[in-house]
Order: C-alpha cells, then structure tokens, then sequence
C-alpha cells in the first residue's frame, strides 16, 4: 500500500475508535426514568448514561509524513 501524499511503502493500518453509539430502546429510557423518579435522582448521578458498543473502523498512518487515509 502506497501513502498518496508522499508515495511511501511505510504504511500501518490501525483501528480507530469513534465513539460511543447510543442505542437505547424506548422501555429502556422509561426503566431509567422511573429508577431515576424512584431514588429521587440519586441513580441518575451514580450510574453513567452512556451504554453502547465502541465504533471504530480502519485508518492508515504513513510513517514518513503522517498522512491519514482510508485503506
């Protein structure tokens, strides 16, 4: 694989991680809202809001000039 910046062979592909994808049902939201009504709030600040799996997908890195691009 060629960087078509500068035109190396010294590519590395890694895995970038994009983020937290928030897929929350409708009974899901209403389950937190009544833990949350029944604690008066107290579970809404202990326990974190964000639940999903991570996003990520492949990037190349040229190590010559470190140009980023899809593989």
């Amino acid at each position: 694989m060629k960087c078509p910046k500068c035109k190396s062979q010294d590519v590395d592909v890694v895995m970038n991680t994009t983020g937290k994808i928030k897929n929350r049902s409708p009974l899901q939201k209403m389950g937190r809202g009544l833990m949350n009504l029944s604690t008066l709030g107290v579970y809404g600040a202990v326990v974190p809001k964000t639940v999903g799996s991570t996003k990520s997908k492949a990037v190349a890195v040229c190590q010559n000039c470190g140009h980023t691009f899809n593989p």
